[in-house]
């Protein structure tokens, strides 16, 4: 029983620290999505204090530029949000999800990161699907290091050619599909056991831990991550997740939450 509570805080810790790591791996993409706004707002600002200057600011118009500088803090305020709550560390927490929603949530991220290295990604999702049972952050940290080792692996593809894909879909067996697929150089030629085995890592500053706990993420959560080559280039990595109904998270989660 004590081994197995020291097992749930320190998989609890690792997971804390990689989610950690790739929030410092595209502290640009973040940067860059919270400066947008702010900049907003700082031009609304001087516009508004402009018209003051000329006398030429109608009230009707001042409420509509504060109205614009409200909605822009606003949007400042819900990425501070969203980061704070990846990379706050708490215990696991169970409950139901809309993987589409948990995506949706993380999308403007990774639409940024993309964008800053030339990639285009495309997200497909049904309009709704089953939801699983899961502790969302975790599941938004596996879904950012998907997209992040796939852009990654375009590295040295041609720009216009960097293409990344992230769909979502169901089953037939009760099971949510999420798949990533890049057109970079492919993983290397090593067995899956090695490929996901901590500290095994193709990048010059890598830890080696992503894959390994995005593994570990999965799994407790009833489900199973793989991947595949594909047959013109680049690789796939998909996870499924039993929709909540037929969840049944591993012993190691439950006591983690009691």
């Amino acid at each position: 029983e004590y081994l197995r509570q020291k097992e749930a805080e320190l998989r609890e810790r690792m997971t804390h620290m990689t989610r950690v790591s790739t929030m410092g791996e595209m502290a640009s993409s973040i940067a860059h999505e919270v400066n947008q706004p702010l900049t907003a707002i700082a031009t609304y600002a001087q516009a508004c204090g402009r018209l003051i200057d000329q006398g030429m600011l109608e009230s009707s118009e001042a409420r509509e530029v504060l109205g614009k500088i409200g909605q822009e803090a606003i949007r400042a305020g819900d990425i501070i949000r969203r980061l704070r709550n990846l990379v706050h560390r708490r215990p696991p927490e169970l409950m139901q999800c809309d993987l589409v929603q948990l995506l949706e949530e993380v999308a403007p991220l990774a639409m940024v990161d993309a964008r800053l290295n030339d990639v285009e990604l495309t997200i497909r999702a049904p309009g709704s699907v089953p939801p699983i049972l899961a502790d969302g952050i975790q599941v938004q940290q596996v879904l950012l290091n998907l997209i992040r080792n796939g852009i990654d692996a375009m590295a040295k593809t041609p720009p216009g050619e960097r293409l990344l894909e992230v769909k979502i879909a169901t089953s037939g067996g009760g099971r949510v599909v999420v798949s990533v697929t890049d057109r970079g150089a492919g993983v290397p030629d090593v067995g899956e056991e090695e490929l996901f085995a901590p500290f095994f890592t193709t990048k010059p500053s890598g830890l080696g831990l992503g894959l390994s706990i995005s593994r570990s993420i999965i799994t407790a959560h009833g489900g199973t991550l793989s991947f595949g080559r594909n047959a013109d280039r680049g690789t796939t990595f998909f996870f499924t997740l039993p929709e909540a109904a037929a969840a049944e998270p591993c012993e190691g989660d439950k006591e983690t939450n009691e």
